[in-house]
């Protein structure tokens, strides 16, 4: 797992191409929304259908250990999505704004792509699979240069 950091904040990388990926959606979705008055709208719920139907999906893929400790379905800053879950949150989020206007769909699919394009490349970046060397040398943080008299 690769972890990011930006300033005084650290992400890990999986979660960091969530974030970015949500934000580019709304971002598109809200400019979007300037020809589709709709899309705007649109966005905010099909964000939160998407977050529930991930957290969704994953209780569900878990059930037994959730069936145990069943408030722990609530610990959403434990972590715990399902990619899936939020490609249905998302679909039901497009089916939606299908049965209210046709014309608006080409327009939200739109927004739809260039929000899993960003998680995409976000995720990819982040997640090399291949962990960071170790130093070879220990580290010294006062190290002297010492000039060679020859």
């Amino acid at each position: 797992m690769g972890s990011v950091s930006i300033g005084p904040f650290a992400f890990d990388g999986p979660r960091l191409a969530v974030i970015v990926g949500v934000v580019i959606f709304l971002t598109v979705g809200s400019l979007l929304s300037r020809h589709r008055p709709r899309l705007s709208s649109w966005a905010t719920g099909t964000v939160v259908t998407g977050l529930v139907g991930a957290r969704a999906g994953h209780v569900a893929y878990h059930f037994a250990s959730f069936a145990e400790e069943p408030w722990r379905i609530f610990a959403v800053w434990q972590g715990g999505f399902s990619l899936a879950g939020t490609a249905i949150g998302v679909a039901i989020g497009i089916a939606w704004l299908a049965a209210r206007s046709l014309r608006d769909v080409p327009w939200a699919v739109g927004a739809v792509a260039a929000g899993f394009f960003a998680w995409f490349v976000v995720n990819t970046l982040t997640s090399s699979g291949v962990a960071p060397m170790a130093p070879t040398q220990p580290f010294q943080p006062f190290q002297t240069v010492q000039d060679e008299k020859t």
